[in-house]
């Protein structure tokens, strides 16, 4: 996880809640 990205953890969030 600590490879990701600040920025790429922030797209994937909405991207989870949509997925939800």
């Amino acid at each position: 996880m600590k490879r990701l990205d600040f920025g790429s953890i922030a797209l994937l969030q909405p991207v989870m809640n949509y997925n939800m």
